[in-house]
């Protein structure tokens, strides 16, 4: 899909700043609109609300970080914004279909190259072959 200037500059500072403090608020004043504003532009070229995409990108670095990195769960949720474990998990299954430990165990031992990221956001992770545990 083809986004204005505008929307793929903010798209490039929301991924680059996922791991901050994220909201429409912050958002906003950081693109120099009102929340309204920037809502309705960001929801007609992406199709999406600005949340939904904020928490759809932390969702899939954190499905990264949990295969490829060493972090507990709740390490990996408290760096993404989440309050809790518990808020994490709820997300996380939501949008994966899976526990976050459920996950990793999984995506860690059968993964060819790219721990099936690859079907979820269509590319691979970090562009890393998998390792089994043993």
């Amino acid at each position: 899909m083809t986004y204005s200037g505008f929307v793929k500059e903010l798209i490039g500072w929301i991924d680059s700043h996922l791991e901050s403090r994220l909201d429409l608020t912050t958002v906003a004043e950081r693109a120099g609109y009102s929340k309204w504003y920037l809502q309705r532009i960001f929801k007609h070229e992406t199709g999406l609300a600005l949340g939904e995409y904020i928490r759809s990108k932390r969702l899939q670095q954190s499905a990264e970080r949990l295969v490829y990195g060493e972090d507990s769960i709740l390490e990996v949720a408290i760096s993404l914004g989440y309050d809790s474990q518990q808020s994490f998990t709820r997300s996380f299954k939501r949008q994966f279909g899976s526990t976050p430990s459920a996950w990793r165990r999984q995506k860690r031992i059968s993964c060819p190259s790219d721990a099936g990221l690859s079907q979820h956001y269509g590319r691979p992770a970090y562009g890393h072959a998998c390792q089994a545990n043993g």
